[in-house]
């Protein structure tokens, strides 16, 4: 089939503007003979017959299968009909085709077969696992099989293929994308030089240009704006084949996270939750199945310690819209101090990893201020707690349950129960975290200490300092007060010691 050049109409050369038309009309007569090609009466007849078949539900008829016309007619139909293509693209037609055909296909079923495979790509493979592989693998053994038989080598698909066989494996388009980087050509110049053009429109092409975005990806500054990660976020392009089992998403997320070194940029996160969703969820969980399992537990761990800083944000808008919309004047009064202190835990880099808990009411008032942008799991509470937030801190050296309204903060030297991180638990009550966790955590760590600790006023931060001094806690003492806090602190307590008298002469800070 003749396959005529483009001609660049913006180039800087001068064509005679006849010369232009004479060229364009006969672009034109080529594409209309090259449709008409094949499809004369024996064609048509079995067309109707394939679509009739798709009508009634029935199996094709071995002459569609064992003739050159009926073989043409179903790969034309593969193409122009997602019906014909749900209802016979399949292992076993094309088994039957090849075997029926004796392994040899013509050169325009090849052809359609090439389209095919281009526009569909991934998407082949979407109701029957392998599929694309063995179309590809049925157009190299095909292709080559042409090539050996034909005297004049052609510029067509036919002869792209033979030329450049690893466009028809799995990671084709991670292939084509690294070779375009070699040659430093924009990739519509490079695809232009294989001679793909006109083939980039489907799904292989939107693949190829996802992969792009990845290398893209690698050189936007660590945190900042840029417009390849509104094409990330697309389902289309986060789900796009990548290499081997990963899909695009995934080296997004890789990139992403590997790059980012202490707290990520809102947005960046934001990326992040929109392609994979929050990780702190059920091992289980589809999504977290589907995402964050094949990025490994140090990316998982890093994540969720990003996310704790998440948790602590929607911790406190929850309590103090609570406090602000009940009037309730005591827990308004210790919510400064209360904010204060955790925040200066966050600001030190203590926090590993979190898990939120929410009452009906709290949760309502965190879901009416971020309507749609609440992107952090959390666990539920209900009962006497339906009007709390509480907030679980790992810090490594010690861990913290620290609770809205009346609810004491807890610590404890060891992690008091795995089910506090273990995301298939995910509804807790006020015996759970006041009786039972204390109680499980006698019985798991004997010698460890732990205490819970009533938010009066004047001297819960300093016995929190206390517990964690006698266990050889450093912290930025200062940070988790205010500065005239922290000079009555220092002046009326003294700054404690481990197992010692708890006034000291203070010397900086």
């Amino acid at each position: 089939m003749m396959r005529l050049p483009r001609i660049d109409k913006a180039t800087p050369v001068e064509w005679p503007e006849s010369t232009l038309m004479a060229w364009q009309a006969l672009e034109e007569r080529v594409s209309r003979d090259a449709l008409s090609i094949g499809k004369g009466g024996a064609f048509q007849r079995l067309v109707k017959l394939i679509e009739a078949c798709s009508r009634r539900g029935q199996d094709l008829p071995d002459e569609v299968y064992q003739s050159r016309p009926g073989v043409r007619a179903l790969t034309w139909l593969w193409l122009q009909s997602e019906t014909i293509r749900d209802g016979y693209l399949h292992q076993e037609s094309l088994e039957a085709m090849l075997s029926s055909q004796d392994e040899q296909l013509s050169r325009m079923a090849v052809i359609q077969l090439a389209q095919l495979y281009f526009r569909e790509h991934d998407r082949l493979s979407k109701d029957e696992k392998g599929l694309m592989e063995s179309l590809g693998v049925i157009l190299v053994q095909q292709v080559d099989a042409i090539q050996s038989r034909a005297r004049i080598q052609g510029r067509d698909v036919i002869a792209v293929i033979h030329r450049e066989g690893w466009l028809m494996e799995n990671n084709g388009p991670a292939s084509l994308v690294e070779k375009c980087l070699e040659t430093g050509l924009p990739l519509d110049d490079f695809v232009a030089r294989l001679g793909l053009e006109g083939y980039m429109d489907g799904r292989f092409g939107e693949v190829c240009r996802a992969i792009y975005y990845i290398r893209e990806l690698e050189k936007v500054p660590v945190g900042e704006h840029h417009d390849v990660l509104n094409e990330i976020v697309k389902e289309s392009v986060s789900k796009a084949p990548y290499q081997g089992s990963m899909r695009v998403g995934h080296a997004a997320l890789k990139i992403l996270i590997d790059r980012t070194e202490g707290e990520p940029s809102d947005l960046w996160q934001d990326v992040i939750l929109t392609i994979a969703g929050d990780p702190r969820v059920s091992g289980t969980n589809r999504q977290f199945a589907e995402w964050w399992a094949p990025l490994g537990d140090d990316r998982v761990n890093k994540v969720r310690g990003w996310l704790a800083k998440e948790d602590l944000k929607l911790f406190l808008e929850a309590v103090e819209q609570y406090g602000l919309d009940s009037r309730d004047e005591g827990l308004n009064n210790m919510f400064p101090a209360r904010k204060k202190f955790l925040e200066g835990l966050f600001s030190q880099g203590v926090v590993r990893n979190s898990r939120l808990m929410l009452g009906s009411k709290a949760e309502f008032f965190v879901k009416r201020i971020l309507d749609k942008e609440m992107l952090s799991s959390y666990a539920k509470m209900d009962g006497q707690m339906s009007d709390k937030a509480v907030i679980y801190l790992d810090c490594g050296q010690f861990h913290i349950v620290e609770g809205s309204h009346s609810f004491k903060i807890w610590l404890y030297q060891e992690r008091p129960d795995p089910s506090l991180v273990n995301y298939d638990k995910n509804y807790y009550s006020h015996s759970d975290l006041t009786i039972k966790l204390p109680r499980q955590y006698r019985r798991d760590h004997k010698g460890k200490r732990y205490t819970g600790i009533t938010h009066y006023p004047t001297t819960w931060r300093r016995k929190v300092i206390e517990f964690l001094v006698d266990h050889d806690v450093e912290l930025d003492w200062p940070a988790l007060f205010t500065r005239q806090e922290w000079l009555d602190q220092k002046y009326q307590h003294g700054i404690p010691v481990k197992n010692g008298s708890r006034l000291k002469t203070y010397e900086g800070g």
